[in-house]
């Protein structure tokens, strides 16, 4: 059984190696992002989703035919548990895109999935 000390070094290390590959534009699996302004601003806002709603994230460009408007991005997620926590987390969520993008005028949206609690 790993003792504190060597699982205090591991996670350092883990966390060393996490920072690495984000300051490269990597994701642990070994997709290079991109790099420029919309993707550096993409991937803040997939940080972002991913710590609020842990687990899968689609992105999808959508549009509405009744309103004659560039298409939007959307974020899907999934989320269980207590549907005031869920609405929390959007509204953190919206919070935590204000500081990233410059206006909000940009089409971009947060769908939540709810699911079933094991």
């Amino acid at each position: 059984m790993a003792s504190v000390v060597e699982l205090e070094h591991q996670l350092r290390e883990l966390r060393q190696k996490v920072e690495s590959l984000a300051a490269v534009g990597e994701s642990p699996n070994g997709f290079a992002y991109p790099q420029g302004p919309f993707t550096d601003r993409l991937r803040q806002i997939l940080l972002v989703t991913r710590d609020l709603f842990p687990g899968p994230v689609r992105v999808e460009l959508q549009d509405d035919p009744e309103v004659v408007v560039e298409p939007y991005v959307v974020f899907t997620v999934e989320a269980e548990g207590d549907p005031k926590e869920i609405v929390r987390r959007r509204c953190v969520w919206h919070e935590r895109l204000r500081c990233i993008l410059s206006n909000l005028d940009e089409d971009i949206g947060l769908s939540i999935n709810p699911r079933e609690m094991a």
